[in-house]
This record gives structure tokens, C-alpha cells and sequence, in this order.
């Protein structure tokens, strides 16, 4: 996420847009340069506190810290990315073309409903994915605590019913394999 938010992402890879970039400007000598100093500045601490300084702490346990480190970020990036593809990633899930602009609240409503998943896992896995599992509530509701997406889940399933628009929920388990299957559908399709 770092990599978008500070710009290396469109330096080095873009967005699939020739026009414009999510945050950089251009991809000039001086943008690029700025998009990498701010990403040091957000990693270089990090790496240290996480690499050195604390593995230093466990003494003769320096390189078990460390491993222990980057396999627990490893495992959390996976986790995390999982947890995003089951959200908003599907064959069923409504993809706008960019610029789609809601005709009205209740459409923006039910654009929000129709491009996102929720998935249904226990309460302990929902605490640990900040309740990213009621991603339909929280693309609805995005201010409104982790606790209440799972509260007011039901209620909003009953008026998307009402008003016939299609709420997505099935378990972690299947909604991850049709994620992964769309986006293998995707990746043949720019292939060919």
C-alpha cells in the first residue's frame, strides 16, 4: 500500500491509463525523484525499528526475530490480500467504467452494494480483518466502526431485497475461489 500511496507504483508500473497516473503527476526526473523520498521516509524507520531494533533486544535471538518478522509480514500481506480480492473481486461483482458517475443517492447506494462481496466468517476472524468481511456495509458506511458493520449487516441485507438490488455473501471459502478465478480469467484475457 506504501508503494501506491507514496507514487512508485506509477513510476514503475502505472495504472493502465496513458494519460495520468493515481499520484504522481508525470513520471519527470523531479516527480520520481520525490516518490521514492517519500517512501524511504515511511519504510527506512520501519525497517529499522522492525529489523534491527528489535531483533537487537532478543540478543542471541537476532536472526529468529527477524525471520519471525518477515514471515508474519508475509503471512499478514497474503492475509490482507485475500481478505481485499473477496471484497471487490468476482465475476458477479458490477465493474463501472471509470468516470460512472450515481444518478442520485439511491443509485450511488446500489453501486456501492453491486461492487463489492461480503463473506461470512466467525467473529474472531472478522475482529482480525477489522470486520472487512461486511465490505458491502463498509463501502456504505465507511466511517462507521468495525463492530456496527457486522450489526447492521442484516438490515441492510433486508433493504436491498426491498429494493431489489443484489447482496453478495457467501462463505470466506468460496468467495476467495471465485475471486481468484475471475482475476485468472483476467490475467488469460490480457495475455491473448
Amino acid at each position: 500500500m506504501n508503494m501506491h500511496f507514496t507514487g512508485l507504483i506509477d513510476v514503475y508500473f502505472g495504472n493502465g491509463r496513458a494519460d495520468r497516473f493515481d499520484v504522481i503527476p508525470d513520471r519527470a526526473p523531479a516527480t520520481v525523484a520525490r516518490a521514492h523520498g517519500r517512501a524511504l521516509r515511511k519504510a527506512v524507520p520501519y525497517w529499522l525499528r522492525n529489523y534491527l531494533l528489535w531483533p537487537a533486544l532478543a540478543g542471541p535471538g537476532f536472526a529468529k526475530v527477524v525471520a519471525g518478522t518477515w514471515l508474519a509480514e508475509r503471512a499478514r500481506d497474503v492475509y490482507s490480500a485475500a481478505t481485499i480480492y473477496c471484497g471487490h473481486v468476482g465475476d458477479e461483482t458490477a465493474a463501472y467504467p471509470e468516470g460512472t458517475r450515481a444518478h442520485g443517492r439511491g443509485e450511488w447506494y446500489a453501486m456501492q452494494v453491486e461492487a463489492t462481496n461480503d463473506f461470512d466468517v466467525p467473529l474472531p476472524i472478522s475482529i482480525l480483518c477489522g470486520a472487512l468481511d461486511k465490505q458491502i456495509e463498509h463501502h456504505l458506511f465507511p466511517r462507521l466502526p468495525p463492530n456496527r458493520l457486522r450489526q447492521i449487516a442484516p438490515e441492510v441485507r433486508a433493504v436491498c431485497e426491498r429494493f431489489g438490488v443484489r447482496y453478495r455473501s457467501d462463505g470466506w471459502g468460496a468467495t476467495l475461489r471465485r475471486a481468484l478465478a475471475h482475476l485468472q480469467t483476467l490475467s488469460r484475457q490480457a495475455v491473448a
